[in-house]
């Protein structure tokens, strides 16, 4: 179900570059990498309430595609690491304070 005052905004847009790497460059060249947004909008507020990227990755290279998935991955892993940290040292610094609306397992 979805609320009657929303508006879906979509961007199709293309990154260009030089990997820095001088051994990448000469195996690949420049990286061309096609991306779609997807914004869903409050009409009422301006405000996104949700955004989504899809990665065309057809341009790529079989291990460029490899190496790219592999960074994604190293990413979403550090960020969860980061997330937990910052938790428990909520957690902590919160110990035996009375916190209403913050139930950290």
């Amino acid at each position: 179900m979805t609320m009657l005052s929303t508006s879906v905004f979509n961007i199709k847009w293309t990154l260009h570059g030089k990997l820095e790497n001088l051994l990448a460059l000469v195996l690949w060249g420049d990286v061309i990498l096609i991306v779609d947004s997807t914004f869903t909008l409050n009409q009422i507020s301006g405000q996104g309430i949700e955004h989504e990227d899809e990665l065309h990755l057809s341009t790529l290279d079989h291990l460029l595609k490899l190496l790219l998935k592999i960074m994604i991955d190293i990413l979403i892993v550090e960020t969860r690491k980061d997330i937990t940290k910052i938790m428990k040292g909520i957690r902590h610094s919160t110990k035996g304070k009375k916190m209403i609306g913050l139930h950290i397992t």
